[in-house]
């Protein structure tokens, strides 16, 4: 009789045991599946960041070749052959001060700009892997737990 309560006991236990393991087992997929979900949309946005990226890289190339153009026409081999005068005084002044400034204004700007994403795309990186590491983690303790549950189960 002791022998029946005894493996009495210990089924109720195994079966406690067994729910328990399904429940974590069932949280830690809730969880490894919150933290691929965030890694996909970290992905999607490290994605439009380089994009953004590129198109503000062309955007200052060619606002750099704008600038230098620029700098040209105001060069001995520009505007100053084509008149003189206050006119022509006035237009590379304000060319080279002004504009001239705007532009490198612009482009370094552009760059803060560029660093900011940067810095955005490489904490995004660094956040997915930690995320990789604790899916790679969860996913271990979920392994274990299955073994657990299978040797319940025999």
């Amino acid at each position: 009789m002791l022998k029946m309560a005894e493996n009495s006991a210990e089924e109720r236990r195994k079966r406690a045991r067994l729910g328990e393991a399904r429940s974590e087992k069932s949280s830690y997929e809730q969880r490894k599946a919150q933290k691929e979900s965030k890694r996909n949309v970290n992905e999607k946005k490290i994605e439009r960041l380089k994009s953004a990226k590129d198109s503000l890289q062309s955007l200052k190339k060619s606002a750099e070749e704008h600038h230098r153009s620029l700098k040209k026409y105001t060069d001995d081999n520009g505007i100053q052959d084509e008149w003189v005068g206050n006119k022509q005084k006035d237009i590379v002044s304000m060319i080279d001060g002004d504009l001239v400034s705007y532009y490198k204004s612009y482009t370094d700007r552009l760059d803060d700009v560029v660093d900011a994403i940067c810095d955005e795309i490489t904490r995004l990186q660094n956040e997915n892997m930690q995320l990789g590491w604790d899916i790679l983690h969860i996913g271990s303790l979920i392994n274990s737990l299955v073994n657990e549950i299978r040797t319940l189960c025999n």
